[in-house]
């Protein structure tokens, strides 16, 4: 069985990784390779997590983004510069979604008020409270970090991160409106119906 990942996209000033980015849910590179081999002791496992995947069925844990990172491109530095440095990409990824209005899973970061709402209406058991998923980013990020970002000052990190965040939210949906709906139905309370 052969899985195919998404392709790396071309974004013009992003040098420090390489990009690729699918609205569908897929299995990361290093995983696939692994599937790919029967005889690998990590096989029965990962086919166990990614079941939902390969039969093509929805799954529950299909929710916001599956982002992952890789620094198989990065052969020079020790293991601890690589980790360094991805960390460095993903902390940086994550406070661009931030700035947009998403948190590190691709889900809306809702104001405080509406998060209140939403737990009292829970609470009581009613059905008026924001739906996560239809605010939640959908879809495989894998970041594939480059030698380049070792050596890069961190405010370019941050500006490229920036444009990678941009870039996820435009194609994994980050916009309710430009898949055809309208804006997600704001709570009520109960002490407004009189």
């Amino acid at each position: 069985m052969r899985l195919h990942y998404p392709h790396f996209l071309s974004i013009p000033t992003v040098d420090i990784c390489r990009v690729s980015i699918s609205p569908q849910y897929k299995i990361p590179h290093s995983a696939a390779l692994i599937l790919d081999d029967t005889s690998h002791v990590l096989h029965p496992r990962l086919k166990q997590r990614y079941a939902s995947v390969l039969d093509g069925r929805p799954d529950v844990t299909q929710e916001g983004l599956w982002i992952t990172l890789t620094g198989n491109t990065l052969v020079k530095p020790k293991v601890v510069v690589r980790n360094w440095a991805k960390r460095r990409i993903w902390n940086a990824i994550v406070e661009g979604l931030k700035v947009r209005g998403f948190d590190a899973d691709g889900c809306r970061i809702l104001p405080k008020q509406e998060k209140e709402a939403n737990r009292l209406a829970a609470n009581r058991g009613k059905s008026k409270t924001l739906s996560t998923s239809a605010m939640c980013l959908r879809g495989t990020v894998g970041i594939q970090i480059m030698e380049k970002l070792v050596e890069t000052n961190h405010g370019e990190v941050r500006r490229q991160a920036e444009i990678v965040a941009t870039e996820i939210i435009k194609r994994c949906g980050g916009d309710a409106r430009q898949h055809g709906q309208s804006k997600p139905p704001r709570p009520t309370r109960s002490s407004d119906r009189g």
